[in-house]
């Protein structure tokens, strides 16, 4: 690839059979785990894609915005309990995020309704989710 532009970058002999222009077609059959299912642009590609595009946004929003589950989030070792910590971390932040959704709304929260507890009419903030000193209220 260091020779100048004017020489070919094949071993290919003119006048010679090669194979540098030649087009291979493979039939459905064969390689079927590798081959796409749907044609590529078409509506049924589009909403099979959609798919992988929701998963993914999801993966990063609980990885970077909303949970930060990073390296070291989990420290323990082994597929079967990083997995249960992770559905256990996801099953809380649901929760959370119902509650907050209800909360916000003036609704009770359905699981209250359900256990026939009093509503909890507290305000949503963040003070679970600090790190710092809590500021202090003027009195």
């Amino acid at each position: 690839m260091r020779m100048p532009h004017t020489l070919p970058t094949t071993t290919c002999v003119p006048g010679n059979p090669c194979g540098c222009g030649t087009t291979l077609t493979i039939h459905d059959s064969e390689l079927e785990r590798d081959r796409q299912h749907h044609p590529w642009q078409s509506t049924r590609w589009g909403l099979s894609f959609n798919r992988r595009t929701l998963v993914e946004g999801l993966i990063g929003a609980n990885r970077y915005q909303r949970l930060s589950v990073n390296r070291g989030f989990f420290r323990q070792a082994g597929l079967a309990a990083t997995a249960m910590l992770m559905a256990i971390t996801l099953v809380g932040h649901n929760l959370v995020s119902l509650h907050a959704w209800h909360t916000k709304r003036g609704r009770p929260e359905p699981w209250q309704v359900h256990l026939g507890e009093p509503v909890d009419d507290r305000p949503l903030d963040k003070a679970t989710r600090t790190r710092g000193r809590r500021k202090r209220r003027p009195d």
